[in-house]
């Protein structure tokens, strides 16, 4: 996807464009293809692989005994455990407990599990939306033993299917089942070092994200960051559910949604969450300085809620920008090309920022090689100039 187009959704999608973001959203996690020609064949067949996956993975019959109790038994746990997490997914939001308008994807019935006498639990069922979500995790948990199901990723897939269904055409809503279950699998394959313990130290792991978030906070609130050190704040703690589910459980399911507007079109995946919750530590300074861990912990857990979600999206794209503006962050795949603050394209263009939107056409990331407009030596041409 172009440059362009992810600034358009950086700034956040219409939502009066009804659905537009479910197209977006398909093209920023790199599934659907550049040419819109080839959408319909696509997804479909899309969805008959998925349909074969979910035979390929669907629990047995038990009556069959086709599998051993050994062979059965982790497959069921497995089930059993998304089950759990799925009934405690945004129980607030009726949608999810509601049976689909239109059938997704004339689907296999993989019924939920009710007690039996040798095995536990065998099927049995209706079909809602949180059926449909448990039933793509049971599959993809499946297709990726190495990963396998860790709580959570219900938080994350339902937001996806959740904007899927309610922001996508009715000729793209049958296949919202298997695009979800697609679309999960590219994100998950961008987020997948947060879950590995064994790489929890680079770059793209949980503590190497955590240290990103940090290295913002020293810059934009030095004095901050040195009294938070003072009292020794755990900032893995403070911010992990953050940085893994990507506010999936911080914010109303509007402002998830909107987030991820800008989350997904960031040039550089993952850099404005950097941001976003530096905003949300900034915001809170004043009330937090005198207080004891358990205190701070709990304003920042109640600031996404309590704050303007506008509020913090502005602020977090005002330090983005200054940050940019004073070449302090060059994203490893990007040449950035900006003018100063109070050019034309300055302070109050673009969410009350213009650097960002003066970003041109560059050197694509390993998600953009199909799409680059501007090969990199141009870029270099473009710095010269400036």
């Amino acid at each position: 996807m172009c440059i362009r187009d992810r600034s358009y959704a950086f700034r956040g999608v219409p939502d009066e464009c009804v659905g537009l973001r479910g197209i977006v959203w398909r093209l920023l996690l790199g599934y659907l293809p550049a040419e819109t020609n080839t959408w319909e064949t696509f997804v479909e067949n899309k969805r008959k692989e998925y349909t074969e996956l979910n035979k390929k993975y669907e629990l047995p019959e038990l009556t069959k005994k086709s599998l051993s109790y050994s062979e059965i038994t982790p497959r069921i746990e497995l089930a059993k455990a998304i089950k759990v997490d799925i009934k405690r997914t945004k129980q607030e939001i009726l949608f999810f407990s509601m049976i689909p308008h239109i059938p997704l994807e004339n689907s296999i019935k993989q019924r939920e599990l009710i007690e039996d006498e040798k095995y536990d639990f065998v099927y049995d069922s209706t079909e809602t939306h949180r059926l449909a979500i448990s039933r793509l995790l049971h599959v993809f948990a499946n297709a990726n033993d190495s990963l396998g199901y860790v709580q959570g990723m219900n938080e994350v897939a339902s937001v996806i299917y959740y904007c899927f269904y309610n922001d996508s055409s009715e000729a793209l809503r049958i296949y919202t089942e298997s695009d979800t279950y697609f679309c999960f699998c590219h994100l998950m394959a961008e987020l997948k070092d947060l879950y590995f313990k064994e790489r929890e130290r680079i770059a793209t792991g949980l503590k190497g994200k955590v240290e990103r978030v940090i290295n913002v906070l020293k810059r934009v609130e030095p004095e901050y960051w040195m009294y938070l050190e003072s009292i020794k704040a755990d900032m893995l703690l403070l911010t992990m559910r953050w940085i893994m589910l990507m506010f999936a459980q911080d914010l109303s399911l509007a402002g998830i949604v909107r987030l991820w507007d800008s989350v997904l079109g960031d040039w550089e995946r993952f850099l404005f969450l950097d941001y976003f919750i530096v905003a949300i530590f900034v915001e809170v300074k004043e009330k937090t300085y005198g207080v004891q861990f358990y205190e701070l912990s709990r304003l920042l857990n109640e600031t996404p809620q309590s704050i303007n979600l506008q509020t913090l999206l502005k602020n977090a794209g005002n330090m983005l920008a200054k940050d940019l503006s004073k070449d302090q962050y060059i994203g490893e795949h990007y040449c950035l090309v900006y003018f100063y603050l109070n050019s034309d394209y300055g302070v109050t263009g673009f969410w009350g920022f213009g650097v960002l939107g003066c970003l041109l056409y560059t050197s694509p990331s390993p998600r953009d090689l199909s799409t680059s407009r501007m090969p990199s030596s141009a870029c270099k041409k473009k710095k010269k100039k400036k």
